[in-house]
C-alpha cells in the first residue's frame, strides 16, 4: 500500500537484477555439471520440453549427485519464492481485514483471489513436477503434468482474471441460460 513511497528506479533495478542473478545461478550450476557428463545411447529426450529430469536420464554415469542438485535447486527456487509470496499474502490479507467497509473488503478480496488462484495453480503444478522423493518419478506422468502446467494454466489465467469483470459474468450467465434452454429443448 506504500508502493509509491517505497518503489523508485533504484529499487526496481535492484529487484530486476537480483531476479536475473538468482535465475542465472539456479540454471548455471546444473548446466556446468551437465557439460562435464558423458551421454550415451539414444539422444532422444522422452519429454515435451528439454527439462533437467529427462536430460539426466540420458547420462552414462551415476546420476545420484545430479538428482540431488536438481532436488535442492527445486526446493530453494520453488519453496523460497513461495514463502516470500505467502508472507506477502499474509500481510495483504491482514491489511484487507482492517478495511472498515464490507464492500471495500469484498472488492479487495476479489482482486487478490484472482491472483492467488493463478499463483496456486502455478506453484502446485511446479512443486508436483520438481519436488518429489527419489524413485517416484514417472516420466510419462511428468510429461502430462508439464503439458497441463504449460498449456492449461496459460489458458485458464485470462479466464480467471476476466471472470472478475461484471460484463463478462453477465455474458457468461446469459450463455449458460441459453445453453440450458437449448439442452431442455433437445429432450
Amino acid at each position: 500500500l506504500h508502493y509509491s513511497t517505497i518503489m523508485n528506479g533504484r529499487i526496481c533495478s535492484l529487484l530486476v537484477l537480483s531476479c536475473w542473478a538468482g535465475g542465472l545461478s539456479l540454471i548455471l550450476v546444473p548446466s556446468l555439471v551437465f557439460f562435464q557428463m558423458p551421454f550415451c545411447g539414444p539422444n532422444i529426450i522422452n519429454h515435451f520440453f528439454c527439462d533437467n529430469g529427462p536430460l539426466i536420464k540420458l547420462a552414462c554415469v551415476d546420476i545420484r549427485l545430479l538428482e540431488l542438485i536438481d532436488f535442492v535447486i527445486a526446493i530453494f527456487s520453488l519453496l523460497g519464492t513461495l514463502s516470500v509470496n505467502i508472507v506477502s499474502y499474509v500481510k495483504i490479507i491482514s491489511t484487507i481485514l482492517r478495511i472498515p467497509s464490507t464492500t471495500g473488503r469484498k472488492k479487495t478480496f476479489s482482486t487478490c483471489a484472482s491472483h492467488m488462484t493463478v499463483v496456486s495453480i502455478t506453484y502446485s503444478s511446479c512443486i508436483f513436477m520438481y519436488i518429489k522423493p527419489k524413485g517416484t518419478s514417472k516420466l510419462e506422468f511428468n510429461k502430462i503434468v508439464a503439458l497441463l502446467n504449460t498449456v492449461i494454466a496459460s489458458l485458464l489465467i485470462p479466464f480467471i482474471y476476466c471472470l472478475r469483470n461484471r460484463q463478462v459474468q453477465d455474458a457468461l450467465r446469459a450463455e449458460l441460460k441459453q445453453w440450458i434452454w437449448f439442452c431442455k429443448k433437445l429432450r
